[in-house]
């Protein structure tokens, strides 16, 4: 059974101001989390939230980004994809393991709106790590992105 001690996590949230929710992401510390601000593309539409992990057995500090990130509606699939893409690049350009997950709202069942995610996800060599289990009802819009699935 897990033991949850609120005093060996740190705690990163960012509110929604225009439409409610938001996002969190509750990280052991001694993976040493630091906020990642500076990567964090402000939009008035979508939320985001980066966070630098860096365990202590970490040698080589290579460290590795987690985003948490939430579209909230389908009709914006091109510009949260397109937004979406402009932040991971940045983020690749200050580490090169990246790991994201949310709410993206785009249906990774229908072919069209998995095209949006899957040509990203080409284009900057990111691989989908769930893509047949429904996560809301009949559709897979929560899902988790990453360039390290073999480390």
């Amino acid at each position: 059974m897990f033991n949850y001690n609120k005093s060996n996590f740190s705690i990163f949230a960012k509110n929604c101001s225009h439409h409610g929710g938001g996002v969190m992401l509750i990280v052991p510390k001694y993976l040493c989390p630091i906020r990642r601000d500076n990567l964090e593309i402000v939009h008035e539409k979508f939320e985001t939230l980066w966070v630098e992990i860096n365990s202590n057995q970490d040698h080589y500090n290579l460290g590795s980004l987690i985003n948490v990130t939430y579209s909230p509606k389908k009709q914006l699939g091109n510009e949260f994809i397109t937004f979406k893409k402009a932040e991971i690049m940045n983020a690749l350009e200050y580490k090169n393991e990246v790991f994201i997950l949310g709410d993206f709202n785009i249906n990774l069942l229908m072919e069209k709106e998995s095209n949006l995610v899957g040509n990203m996800c080409n284009d900057l060599n990111l691989e989908i790590v769930n893509r047949e289990i429904p996560t809301r009802n009949s559709a897979l819009i929560d899902y988790l992105i990453s360039n390290a699935l073999e480390n």
